[in-house]
């Protein structure tokens, strides 16, 4: 690229630069009201045209006039502070359909306090240090396919995010990633290999955290200790690992150790433990099923109980179907479900032990043991 051939052009109050290999990068705005930004994927000036590939450093910095942004299918780079401390609500990546790498830079949304969700696309591989820093609204972000890193800060002080997908691909989650968020299930996969320090510090609401990588050691402070958080360890219950990892842990915590295999089917999460028995412990809002069914058995093994929480704060899910095979019950499941309608019980329970698993008002409960 040559510099000198960079061509400044404003249209529809955005400021671009033009390459002279037909490129184009958003640099700036002029904007003076609020609006919906469409930013468009090919521009034309003096009869040529130009694919936007990238938004320039604090391009919308501190905009007033941004609300639901939806970025081109041709994006490719969006640096740093890109729309920092700026009034966008929704930051929308899904028009990129097509399988490319996408490059998002450091603080691209931080301090963006009225950010409420973000959509990204595959493509994206790496979640930025200081991403979406203090973006104390935000409640709702997918995992796109692929992710394999969060650097440090990314969500920090995100304290209305109370889930997110933990895919298989993650291989880094660095320092304070999900710091003062509000995350209730947490997970680290067997492809991680490194796990930086205080990952889910200060989240009061953390309930649940799977260890499924067989080579980590987590360090001391990368789980809060000031409240119960139910732990699974998988590995022997004699080994010097799981001694290690059980001496790192407040006697707040409950941990069960165990060699089980972690399986999902239909968005939820489950544990198919050693003595052959399985328990749903989380799900994966991506690919959970609006009317959810649980299986009676996951890998051979019956489906016996649930951890308590284990559905909460799902946005997808409108009604839950319980298993005959449940012999176990636990309370609190559904909170902060706002869609769910209905549950259903196939196995024998009693309407006081229902009322307590729904815990929630406005939800049809059935109960249809003997059909």
């Amino acid at each position: 690229m040559n510099d000198n051939k960079d061509i400044v052009y404003e249209i529809d109050n955005i400021i671009y630069t033009l390459h002279d290999n037909f490129s184009a990068t958003v640099i700036g705005n002029t904007l003076c009201r609020v609006v919906d930004l469409d930013i468009p994927g090919r521009i034309t000036y003096n009869q040529v045209e130009y694919i936007v590939e990238e938004i320039g450093q604090q391009a919308f910095k501190q905009c007033k006039y941004i609300d639901y942004t939806i970025l081109p299918s041709s994006i490719k780079k969006v640096f740093s502070e890109a729309f920092m401390e700026s009034t966008i609500t929704y930051l929308d990546f899904t028009q990129i359909v097509e399988l490319h790498k996408v490059q998002i830079f450091e603080k691209i949304c931080s301090d963006c306090v009225r950010l409420k969700g973000v959509r990204l696309a595959a493509g994206i591989f790496e979640l930025p240090d200081r991403g979406f820093y203090n973006c104390v609204r935000l409640e709702e972000i997918n995992t796109p396919s692929g992710l394999i890193k969060i650097k440090s800060n990314c969500f920090y002080n995100c304290k209305n995010l109370k889930h997110f997908d933990f895919t298989n691909d993650i291989a880094e989650i660095d320092d304070k990633a999900f710091y003062m968020t509000s995350i209730n299930y947490s997970e680290i996969g067997y492809r991680v290999e490194k796990l930086g320090s205080e990952v889910f510090g200060a989240n009061d609401n953390l309930s649940t955290l799977v260890i499924f990588n067989k080579k980590i050691i987590p360090p001391a402070d990368f789980i809060p200790n000031t409240h119960r958080v139910t732990v699974y360890i998988k590995e022997k219950k004699e080994s010097d690992r799981a001694k290690q990892i059980m001496a790192q842990l407040s006697n707040n915590h409950f941990y069960v150790v165990d060699d089980f295999n972690l399986l999902e089917k239909r968005g939820i999460k489950f544990l198919s433990f050693e003595l052959d028995v399985a328990r749903a412990v989380g799900y994966n809002e991506s690919n959970l099923d609006p009317n959810t069914k649980i299986v009676e058995t996951i890998g051979g093994s019956p489906v016996t109980d649930f951890q308590s929480g284990f559905l909460k704060y799902s946005q997808k899910i409108t009604s839950c179907t319980f298993p005959k095979s449940i012999k176990r019950i636990k309370g609190r499941c559904f909170e902060g479900c706002k869609n769910l309608k209905q549950i259903t019980f196939r196995h024998d329970i009693s309407q006081q032990e229902a009322n307590w698993v729904v815990s929630e008002e406005n939800v049809e409960i059935v109960i249809a043991a003997h059909e």
